[in-house]
């Protein structure tokens, strides 16, 4: 159809319009389709000549530059190799455009590289309704769709339907320009604009599997990252130096910005959780409501009715409940993360201080370097020495002065830096002490309250209120903890550690208050008695629990307010009216196991003496225990291991038949607590090891050098027998320590115990205000008294509604409601009230199904029967500690929002928190390379060997406080499987413990004596005829400590004064282990004028009354020598007492350790003195010799006499010489100096110490070589 007539046609339409009047239309002008390019223009070549000249025009080298491509891309996976040929080109491998240009569908055969090459040549396939004719195609007639005229068959049919009637809003008109090859023109979307400038690059996937490896082996080769540049591997010193200070500026400074900004965030979510609170807070008081008036008695109306005794609590949760809880997960995550904040805070105050130390002490390297380079020679510096790196540390930038041979420095120069592995480990050591080490810390400026410094007075004694402590002040996280409840900790044991432990630190002022800045773990405390443990291996600081203790150890007297107190002080041996006991040793403390150890070897060293006779050495190889508790047990096993396993090994043998031990047990079994078989188990290992189990047996005195003790018989007989004891061991029980027993009087009828004080359920003491003061440990005891509670709880309750309690009668219901309140207040009661059908039954006595008041009485007076006391243990108190410290986090959090009803009577322990309930997890015990478990809580009973004694090791491992312990105890154990048991018990210069009498001591060479000997623990005598200047000087140095000292004035020139100073002594002590002779007089005049009184004067003081003195206190040094006295204060005892054995009462292996009479001499006595003192240098020439005659004659009883020739001292014998001829003194003294107090206090320990013990009659000049330099 042409286009004229398209035109004709048209002019003749009409199109309707719904019924109206039809008119002629204007047809709108179209805009003809726009197409792509046209197809690519073929040539056809009319013969088939011309088709192979065709053929021949393609190039060869495009050919192959595609086949190599094309091979390339099937090695590589390329889209070739993933596709089928079907779906790439249309096939057509002459060349020829008549060809169908589509192959069928399911062909999917690969192609060949000429038929590839001849499709890329081709036209792309198009699907063609009609073939065209060659000639269409080789374009020597034009095609219809390229004609002007042309009218497409669609456009025809749209024509024709229009004429016929059937209108289309639309009319299509396709220009005779269409382009067939175009696409299909689709709707255009709205352009999303993307900005892709942080879009990573990602490369098509096209590859589905590995390409094929180019490697010779066909093994993957993987790709190697090109190298990135960086810092040198060895950059010089100073570069390293300021590098590191420039990046630790850095990180501190971001550091401080983070904090910042979460210190800011944390104080905005503060800010929005108060407010919460406080909208949920008045939500709650909102949803209060009263109780109803019958609530609590409608269960005694009527059998039918269910009857609470508690306020009845709704199945669901309220809102407000809800609420609570949402608010407590929201604390709890607050806290977590102050927490956080609080350690991150600490990080930066500690990267601050590490950046502000390294500057400064750069600075002061700077400073040296400086100094040190303008007098420095660079000569014999090697640079390649200096900058090679030898193992894994660098050399420091320090001028290095060396001087080696050529052949040398080139072998160093070709060194390799690896290094070497012990002595990197030596350097790093070095690297790391020197770092650690800090020679000065300065915190500036500390603030302290003026009320810490000064503490107001009042209370009844008028004494010091501890309102501050000094470190409330000194920051601000402590100015905020001021501001808490005050929390004071009574005692330092195993329930105050646990409660330490476990106890928040933001809800609390915490105080400790102990006399002992150490937690003792006591389990373990027998081993440490014999040496298979170190005594520090059983002691934990409690400062690295809580920073806040006053370690003194002198008693001062102060009231420290409180919010709430927990006494756990602990208890104290019972004596049970036994006399004689200062004659026995104990084990509650650290002191008693060392006090122990020393008596027991000490009781060795004497046995061994061929001067002992043979019931003497019996009595000292005879050890009594005295209570077949696991204490007495433990002690006798271990006691037992150490004589046959270590001090056979070290003594004579003979030594092994005559020991024995002893345990005596009131009982009829030992370890009565544990199951019987249990107890018969170790009592038969006893029997083997020859340990003698004396059972049904009381102590009835104890004497110095015998036990008197009455035995029950098989016949119902009791008998009185003896036993020679040379040690006796008091391990009977525990009781209420003096504390207590004051606290328990000013409380008055709330406590009727006489072994401890008695709390409820929440442990807190009864009497006090509820909430207030608490107790745990072995001071208290809980109170289960159920029958009392309740009955008086029922009382209450029917006389607050007008009923007769007695007329009360309880129908089964309400015994059980009865009973789920006995179980909440009193858990230890629950395995008493399992079956409740049968206790109602057994006490309901009338068969009426009720009880009345009586039955229900006497139903809970046999449950308080049942019910016992919590053992003594080092168990119950870790329990009691952590319950304490769950509830006091507890009531920090839920105390301020508890409702009303929640509450009854004022109990708010009650409505935060369960009452406590002992959980007993077992016993067990060492019985010597033996050991039981008691787990009858379980049904099960284990005894058994080595295996045991390691399962028993891991489970006080497993208990100890902290890391260190545990490190220290494995340590130990190793060492004593390697080596055996410490023999060496003590520092040989060790006199803590010793008794020592000082004549002289007030002031000069005596007074240098005397502070040496307190200072190191001694008891010091001090005798002098001034009696102020003699107590001033015994207040002063028992002030300074650790030891004491005790003023006797005594004018030691008469002989009456001698004789009253030896009674008065004698009369406070039973011993004395040291005596020094120190007083005297001097006179000097020209020999002409020498008055002849003087020589009396001094001759007596200096030389008889020296004698006399020694004569007199003579049994009290025999005392000390032959280990027979040991008390103070009027307490004596043959076997040691715990007050006063000193720790180097023991003697080197071999001797024993006499006692010590150390006479202060003069040098004078062994040159020409230049200064005319005839009476003085004769006296002290005297002494010397007399000393040397006395070791003679005491030795042999156990004293050992020496005597120290002392040079010039700053004395005030010595003040006029010094005054005017000190530098002539100290030229004459080849040590250039005079004497130091503790060069003359050092001598008198060495001989008074074991490490002087085998030193008897020696003259000690004690004047730096004075008297051999001859020089003035």
């Amino acid at each position: 159809m042409l286009k004229s007539d398209f035109k004709q046609a048209v002019s003749h339409l009409a199109i309707p319009q719904h019924g109206r009047e039809r008119h002629p239309t204007i047809m709108p002008v179209i805009q003809p389709l726009k197409g792509s390019p046209n197809a690519p223009a073929t040539y056809s070549q009319p013969s088939r000549k011309g088709k192979k000249a065709w053929r021949k025009n393609v190039d060869v080298t495009e050919v192959e530059e595609g086949l190599e491509e094309l091979n390339k891309e099937i090695i590589e996976g390329g889209v070739v190799a993933e596709r089928p040929s079907n779906e790439l080109f249309a096939l057509d491998t002459v060349g020829d455009a008549s060809i169908p240009k589509r192959f069928p569908k399911h062909t999917s055969k690969p192609l060949k590289a000429d038929e590839i090459i001849a499709a890329r040549s081709a036209v792309p396939a198009v699907p063609l309704r009609k073939r065209p004719g060659s000639k269409t195609t080789d374009g020597i007639i034009p095609a219809k769709r390229l004609r002007t005229q042309y009218v497409s068959h669609k456009e025809l049919n749209r024509l024709r339907k229009v004429a016929d009637g059937h209108h289309e809003s639309t009319i299509e008109v396709v220009d005779a320009s269409y382009d067939p090859w175009a696409a299909e023109p689709q709707p255009e979307k709205e352009e999303v604009v993307h900005d892709t400038r942080n879009d990573k690059k990602k490369a098509p996937k096209t590859i589905t599997h590995k390409p094929i490896s180019l490697s010779a082996n066909g093994k993957h080769v993987p790709a190697v990252q090109k190298p990135t540049g960086g810092y040198s591997y060895n950059p010089a010193f100073s570069d390293y130096e300021a590098r590191y200070t420039e990046e630790a500026k850095k990180a501190v400074e971001a550091e401080k910005k983070r904090l910042a900004e979460e210190e800011a965030e944390r104080i905005k979510k503060e800010a929005a959780a108060r407010s919460a609170a406080e909208a949920e807070a008045a939500e709650a008081r909102a949803e209060l409501s009263e109780w109803e008036d019958d609530s609590e008695w409608e269960g005694f109306q009527s059998g039918g009715e269910e009857w609470k005794p508690t306020v009845k609590r709704p199945e669901r949760k309220t809102p407000a409940q809800r609420n609570r809880a949402k608010r407590r997960k929201e604390e709890e995550r607050r806290l977590k993360h102050e927490a956080k904040m609080r350690i991150k805070k600490a990080q930066a105050e500690q990267i601050k201080q590490i950046a502000k130390e390294v500057a400064e002490r750069e600075a002061q390297r700077a400073l040296v370097r400086a100094e040190q380079s303008d007098d420095s020679s660079t000569e014999g510096n090697d640079e390649m020495l200096r900058r090679r790196q030898l193992g894994k540390f660098k050399l420091p930038e320090k001028d290095l002065e060396l001087v080696l041979p050529d052949e040398l420095q080139d072998s160093l120069r070709r060194l390799k830096p690896e290094g070497n592995l012990l002595k990197d480990r030596y350097r790093t050591f070095f690297i790391y002490d020197a770092t650690t080490y800090k020679e000065s810390i300065t915190f500036g400026d500390c603030e302290v309250s003026s009320v810490a410094l000064d503490p107001p007075r009042g209370g009844p004694k008028n004494l010091p209120i501890i309102e501050a402590l000094l470190d409330d002040d000194e920051s601000e996280e402590a100015r905020h903890n001021k501001e808490k409840p005050r929390l004071v900790i009574l005692g330092g044991g195993w329930g105050s550690v646990a409660l330490l432990k476990q106890l928040n630190p933001d809800d609390y002022h915490v105080t400790v208050i102990s006399p002992k800045n150490y937690f003792l773990f006591t389990p373990m405390l027998p081993s440490a008695t014999v040496g298979t443990l170190e005594m520090r291996s059983l002691v934990e600081p409690i400062r690295r629990i809580l920073s806040r203790i006053d370690a003194q150890g002198k008693e001062v007297r102060f009231y420290v307010p409180y919010d709430k107190l927990v006494i756990a002080v602990g208890s104290v041996t019972n004596p049970h009216g036994v006399k004689g006991l200062e004659n026995c040793f104990f084990l509650k403390d650290i002191n008693d196991a060392r006090m122990i150890r020393n008596q027991v070897i000490k009781n060795m060293e004497l046995a061994c003496l061929p001067t002992t006779k043979d019931e003497e050495r019996k009595r000292l190889l005879s050890f009594v225990v005295s209570g077949g508790g696991p204490t007495g047990v433990e002690f006798a096993a271990e006691l037992f291991d150490l004589l046959n396993e270590d001090l056979t090994k070290r003594f004579p043998r003979i030594l092994r038949n005559e020991i024995s031990v002893h345990l005596i047990q009131s009982r009829s079994h030992i370890l009565n607590t544990y199951d019987e078989t249990l107890s018969r188990y170790a009592e038969e290992k006893f029997a083997r090891d020859q340990i003698e189990v004396l059972t049904n047996s009381r102590v009835k005195e104890v004497f110095p050098d015998k036990i008197a003790f009455t035995q029950k018989m098989d016949d119902g007989t009791i008998v009185t027998k003896e036993i020679p004891a040379g040690f006796c061991l008091w391990s009977t029980g525990v009781s209420q320590a003096n504390l207590c027993k004051r606290i328990a009087a000013k409380l008055g009828r709330a406590q009727n115990n006489r072994h401890a004080l008695e709390t409820d359920t929440h442990l807190r003491v009864n009497g006090t205000p509820l909430g207030d003061v608490y107790a745990i440990g072995d001071c208290a005891t809980v109170q289960n008294n159920v029958a009392d509670n309740i009955v008086s709880f029922l009382r209450g309750l029917a006389f607050k509604h007008g009923k007769d309690p007695e007329k009360l009668e309880l129908h089964f219901s309400d015994w059980r409601n009865v009973a789920a309140d006995v179980k909440r207040r009193f858990p230890q009661a629950v395995s008493h009230l399992k079956r409740l059908d049968k206790l109602f039954a057994q006490f309901d006595k009338d068969q009426s199904g009720t009880l009345s008041f009586g039955e229900l009485r006497e139903l809970l007076k046999q449950i308080d029967s049942k019910l016992t006391s919590l053992p003594a243990t080092a168990q119950r108190a870790n329990q009691q500690g952590i319950y304490l410290a769950h509830k006091f986090n507890k009531l920090a959090r839920c105390a301020p929002g508890l409702r009303v009803n929640d509450v009854r009577d004022g109990d708010v322990d009650g409505a935060c928190y369960k009452a406590f309930e002992y959980h007993h997890l077992g016993s067990l015990a060492y019985i010597g390379n033996s050991a039981v478990f008691d787990l009858s809580h379980k049904g099960l009973n284990l005894t058994g060997g080595l295996w045991a004694v390691y399962a028993w090791r891991s489970v006080y491992f497993a208990q100890s406080v902290g890391v260190r312990t545990r490190v220290l105890m494995a340590m130990d154990w190793a060492k004593r499987g390697l080596f055996g048991r410490e023999m060496d018990i003590n520092s040989l210069f060790d006199v803590r413990g010793k008794v020592v009498l000082v004549t002289g001591g007030a002031r000069g060479i005596g007074r240098m004596i005397s502070d040496g000997f307190v200072a190191n623990g001694a008891k010091v005598y001090i005798a002098s005829r001034d009696a102020a200047a003699c107590k001033k000087a015994a207040a002063e140095l028992s002030a300074r400590g650790p030891g004491s000292a005790v003023a006797i004035p005594a004018d030691l020139a008469s002989k009456e004064e001698c004789e009253r100073l030896a009674a008065e002594l004698a009369r406070r002590e039973k011993r004395l282990d040291v005596l020094v002779n120190n007083s005297g007089a001097a006179w000097g005049a020209p020999l002409d004028e020498f008055p002849d009184e003087q020589w009396s004067r001094v001759l007596t003081l200096n030389l008889h009354r020296v004698f006399t003195l020694t004569q007199l206190l003579l049994p009290l040094l025999e005392a000390a020598a032959a280990g027979r006295g040991s008390g103070s204060d009027g307490k004596s005892g043959g076997t040691g007492s715990r007050e006063t054995s000193g720790p180097e009462s023991s003697s080197v292996e071999g001797g024993s350790r006499p006692a010590a009479v150390i006479n202060i001499g003069s040098i004078d006595a062994l040159r020409v003195p230049s200064i005319e003192n005839y009476s003085y240098s004769a006296a002290k020439a005297g002494l010397h010799h007399l000393g040397r005659v006395l070791s003679q004659r005491l030795g042999p009883r156990g004293v050992a006499v020496n005597t120290l020739a002392c040079g010039p001292f700053d004395t005030k014998m010595m003040a006029a010489p010094l005054r005017h001829f000190r530098d002539a003194i100290e030229d004459a003294n080849p040590l250039g100096r005079i004497g130091r107090p503790a060069d003359v206090a050092g001598a008198c320990i060495f001989l008074a110490s074991r490490a002087g013990s085998y030193i008897n009659g020696a003259t000690i000049a004690v004047d730096g070589g004075m008297h051999l330099a001859a020089k003035f």
